[in-house]
């Protein structure tokens, strides 16, 4: 939780503060013996502080706080002491040696006034269509389109772009959406590659993700919640969703539910992995369907243990802009040497907007005529492009992947490779697009 400005000014002046809490949060006191900051994966309940500055103290309750890129509230399975106690998941502040205090109460506070809004014309002006629709969720952009608007924040997890914004609980939202506002103002994100001469594409990005950990104990929640806060992968883009299993409503980001039916170790398979075509063509019904994704120029599906900054592939991809609106549109094979065919590895799937029309016209002739059942879904996805007349362009230096066989090793996440997979744990993700980052 975040500390209020209370706390700020008195941590500032040197003097004691009483707790703080906004809500359900962790009791921090502002002063106290400072202990050395935790490893990532230790306690950090008395330190309170991760060495790692991509890692943030996380409290599961009064006795146990870890070093983690990210939590979500629920049970953990990987908890080695029980697996089926709830986390908080309260982010802790260095500054006490108390062991932290959830609390369930809300101090009395003035009745609350509207928080006076930003300049929202400069902030327009400075990220133009990147930024958010009135009502959107602007956390990962931190501005709005329309200049009578600012980004105001309700929690953590979810801000929105509002004329105004009183503190406390908004009537005119839907009863069980009803939680206290903060109504904090969202500072604009600066965009990875801000002035970097980003060329004028437009990409819509999505991703299919489990809420269950997989018996190997990676998570692809964890992954892309860690992502979220950076507008790392998916969140980059100028439009993004993510495809879920399951009703989750501590997101902290939009997602669509859809029905999945994916199995992995399937006898006589047409892949190693999983067998998830059915899954992924319920996700392309949801989205050919949809003409604000489909008026963006790339349509982006990238799995959540999939690296990539989107402005560093619209850069690669500048140089098919006379081709992805020709004929049936363009699609981009990036393993040259797939097993049983397959050329087009589903880490990453480039298809441009003129090919998702014509996918969307003729996915149910593939649907009946494409023996999907033992299959997953990169491989349908190539076949039904390919009997579409969708035209396939060899582009095999983008992708670094692990899984292709004539890909290289990835030792380093550096250039010339734009996109790098796998990375199945949150701070192997964020390790290698630091790298990648760096290099730019």
């Amino acid at each position: 939780a975040a500390v209020s400005s209370l706390a700020k000014a008195s941590e500032a002046a040197g003097t004691p503060a009483a707790a703080v809490t906004t809500g359900p949060s962790v009791e921090v006191a502002v002063t106290g013996a400072a202990h050395a900051c935790s490893a990532v994966g230790s306690d950090c309940k008395q330190s309170r502080c991760c060495l790692d500055s991509d890692m943030h103290c996380f409290a599961r309750d009064a006795s146990k706080a870890i070093c983690m890129a990210s939590c979500y509230p629920g049970p953990h399975p990987d908890d080695v002491d029980d697996p089926q106690l709830p986390w908080s998941c309260h982010m802790l502040i260095p500054g006490s040696t108390t062991a932290p205090v959830v609390k369930d109460t809300v101090a009395a506070v003035p009745p609350a006034r509207p928080v006076p809004a930003h300049n929202a014309s400069t902030v327009a002006d400075k990220h133009g269509k990147h930024c958010s629709e009135i009502g959107d969720d602007c956390t990962s952009t931190g501005c709005c389109k329309d200049a009578g608007h600012t980004c105001y924040e309700k929690s953590k997890y979810f801000a929105s772009c509002l004329k105004d914004c009183t503190p406390g609980i908004h009537e005119d939202e839907a009863a069980d959406l009803r939680q206290p506002w903060t109504c904090g103002h969202v500072d604009p994100k600066k965009r990875p590659d801000d002035g970097k001469n980003v060329p004028d594409i437009s990409f819509f990005c999505w991703a299919v993700m489990r809420t269950e950990p997989d018996t190997d104990g990676t998570s692809e929640m964890n992954l892309m919640v860690a992502q979220y806060p950076k507008s790392a992968g998916i969140f980059g883009c100028d439009q993004y969703m993510v495809f879920c299993d399951k009703d989750q409503k501590d997101l902290p980001f939009h997602y669509t539910v859809v029905s999945f039916a994916a199995r992995k170790n399937v006898p006589g398979a047409l892949t190693a992995t999983w067998v998830n075509a059915d899954d992924f063509i319920s996700a392309w019904d949801h989205i050919v369907a949809n003409d604000d994704w489909m008026r963006n120029d790339w349509l982006i599906k990238a799995d959540p243990d999939t690296v990539f900054f989107a402005d560093s592939l619209k850069r690669h991809l500048k140089q098919y802009d006379g081709q992805r609106q020709s004929g049936n549109g363009v699609y981009l094979r990036n393993c040259q040497a797939g097993p049983r065919g397959l050329q087009l590895f589903g880490s990453v799937e480039v298809v441009s907007s003129t090919a998702a029309k014509t996918l969307g016209v003729n996915k149910e002739n593939c649907r009946n005529s494409i023996y999907h059942g033992a299959m997953g879904e990169d491989m349908w996805l190539q076949k039904c492009l390919d009997q579409s007349g969708v035209r396939a362009i060899e582009d095999y230096q983008f992708l670094a992947d692990g899984y292709c066989p004539s890909a290289p090793a990835i030792a380093v996440c550096t250039p010339p490779r734009v996109v790098f997979h796998p990375f199945k744990m949150p701070d192997q993700w964020m390790k290698c697009w630091h790298e990648r980052r760096g290099a730019r």
